[in-house]
């Protein structure tokens, strides 16, 4: 019954409308960063021009030639294999699990949201500062970070902090990532001394404008900064397995036929992590069964 699935034997042929569609936000930004990260390295490997720079990287002078797209472009340019890879790192881990709690539409509207807040920041950075080039998602990346973190302001998770886990509350490495990041901003960005590296102030415009998207997207927002009752949104593409629980009746063939299909388009849409255990107990009796 379970095995006689496509995917169980085979995988099943994909069409590239198909595959494109069924990615996600998540995929889509990583796989988006990765393919200008190539071109951008086969350009200037080959022929040994900036031009992506010059045309999409963010900078005062940019912005007052008219190109206006470097608002959000800047996001797509990469230092290197370091600099891409701990940003795609930052995307998979905190925008997937983003993703789940609020869609995939609302994630791509968060990570514009976070790219765009990040550029205002650095560009006013750069007017009280010295003038400067912006490439790079952490903008965007840390926002989605933010958000998942305002969002889950109450749950207490495991992060990795210089290279130790550390087991907090959500809220707390919110404040506590905010003064880093505003610590940096202040003591090496603005520093007169300062010589570029670390876009401290494009992060600080995405935490800023994640932490407002998950305020604008919550359903009651007088009530958001009391951290007990804070609650996610009820509308949403799909929640932590967590989130929910209900029971099936299997007594019948038929039925447990059809709740083992929808488990494993579950499965195979989201990964085995996004089950509850009522969902792999079905599994469990429908294994039993056969």
């Amino acid at each position: 019954m379970i095995y006689d699935r496509e995917y169980f034997n085979r995988a099943p042929k994909k069409s590239a409308r198909e595959f494109f569609g069924n990615m996600g936000a998540v995929k889509f930004l990583i796989l988006a960063n990765i393919a200008f990260f190539l071109l951008d390295l086969i350009i200037r490997n080959f022929t040994g021009s900036d031009v992506l720079a010059r045309y999409f990287a963010l900078s005062l002078a940019n912005l007052s030639d008219g190109k206006v797209w470097t608002l959000f472009t800047y996001s797509l340019l990469h230092e290197g294999f370091l600099h891409i890879g701990v940003n795609c790192l930052v995307l998979y881990f905190a925008g997937s699990a983003l993703e789940l709690k609020v869609g995939a539409a609302r994630t791509l509207f968060i990570y514009a949201a976070s790219v765009l807040g990040g550029a205002v920041i650095f560009l006013l950075s750069d007017l009280i500062g010295h003038e400067s080039l912006l490439i790079g998602a952490s903008g965007g990346a840390i926002g989605l970070l933010s958000a998942f973190l305002m969002m889950s302001k109450n749950e207490v998770m495991t992060f990795i902090i210089f290279v130790f886990p550390v087991r907090i509350r959500a809220w707390t490495m919110l404040k506590f990532m905010s003064a880093f990041e505003f610590f940096g901003f202040i003591f090496f960005e603005l520093a007169p001394f300062s010589r570029g590296g670390i876009g401290f102030s494009a992060h600080l415009g995405g935490i800023a404008a994640g932490c407002l998207c998950a305020v604008l997207m919550s359903e009651n927002r007088s009530e958001f900064f009391k951290i007990s009752n804070f609650k996610f949104p009820k509308k949403r593409s799909m929640g932590m397995a967590s989130d929910y629980k209900f029971k099936v009746d299997i007594s019948s063939e038929e039925n447990l036929r059809a709740e083992v299909d929808r488990i494993l388009d579950k499965v195979n849409r989201y990964g085995f992590y996004s089950l509850t255990d009522e969902e792999k107990e079905i599994l469990s009796e429908a294994n039993k069964r056969m």
